[in-house]
């Protein structure tokens, strides 16, 4: 039993031998944890939710529980993230630069239905705070967004400092006694030069298709040749100049609207804009 128990004693004092000649006498102090980081939250606020179609609707950006303040937002901004980025997933959007840093943007919504609008606030290229508000757009004017009888003339447009899938321009000339308005599609950065002709007919006539319904008159063809001249005449009061050829026509409870064309130049490219007048 002694023997054992100077066995054991011995295999210890070995063990603890082993153990003195690991220990670092100067250890390296232990890494501290990174502290988690806090991006300040924002907030979008707009004047307007529930909008008309090609109602002009101006977003801004503003820090939680803070007053608006748009250069204290931006400086915030622009110390916490990489970039700011909006987007109305299908219809408005921006590209992820480096640096952008926009706190407000003003658009138009071309049809009715319920929108989300987010803000991305990015840091190493990562989403790390992110807002959403909601919209409800509504066909309620007589003529997209405007009333015949508003008394003024108005200009809208699908967007205002960004970026649209397709960009639409309306104008309204109500002030004379031919009220008017004009409906153009505009460049962006989606549509080629190259197909300008075809996806501004497609685009024009897919507006007035959804907010009105199919036209009543359709010409293909030769477009200086249409079949359509009388009944646009017969229709409208104020035309446009004698080189615009009417190709589909529509008639509603208040207006009477037309896609023109215009040859330009080569017989290949075509300028199609929407004309509507108030039905009388």
């Amino acid at each position: 039993m002694k023997k054992i128990t100077f066995l054991l004693i011995a295999l210890l004092a070995v063990f603890a031998s082993c153990s003195k000649e690991n220990v670092n006498p100067n250890p390296e102090p232990e890494p501290e944890p990174e502290p988690s980081v806090e991006y300040p939250k924002f907030i979008i606020t707009s004047q307007d939710t529930s909008v008309s179609i090609f109602q002009n609707v101006l977003a801004s950006l503003q820090l939680e529980g803070e007053e608006a303040n748009d250069l204290k937002t931006g400086i915030f901004l622009m110390a916490a993230y990489d970039s700011i980025i909006w987007e109305i997933p299908k219809q408005y959007y921006q590209p992820e630069p480096s640096t952008n840093y926009s706190i407000k943007v003003g658009f138009a919504f071309p049809f009715p239905g319920t929108y989300k609008l987010y803000v991305s606030g990015y840091k190493n290229k990562a989403i790390v705070r992110r807002d959403s508000i909601n919209f409800i757009v509504k066909n309620s004017r007589d003529f997209l967004g405007l009333n015949w009888k508003a008394g003024k003339d108005e200009t809208f447009n699908s967007a205002e400092n960004s970026y649209t899938k397709t960009l639409l321009n309306l104008k309204s000339d109500i002030t004379g006694d031919k009220p008017s308005a004009r409906l153009e599609f505009m460049y962006s950065s989606s549509s080629g030069r190259d197909q300008y002709s075809i996806i501004s007919y497609n685009t024009l006539t897919e507006c007035i298709n959804k907010n009105y319904g199919e036209s009543q008159y359709t010409y293909t063809g030769d477009l200086n040749k249409s079949n359509l001249v009388a009944k646009y005449a017969e229709l409208f009061k104020n035309p446009l100049e004698s080189r615009y050829f009417p190709v589909k026509i529509w008639q509603t409870e208040k207006n009477n609207i037309v896609l023109l064309g215009m040859k330009e130049g080569s017989e290949e490219r075509i300028y199609y804009v929407v004309k509507a007048e108030p039905r009388s």
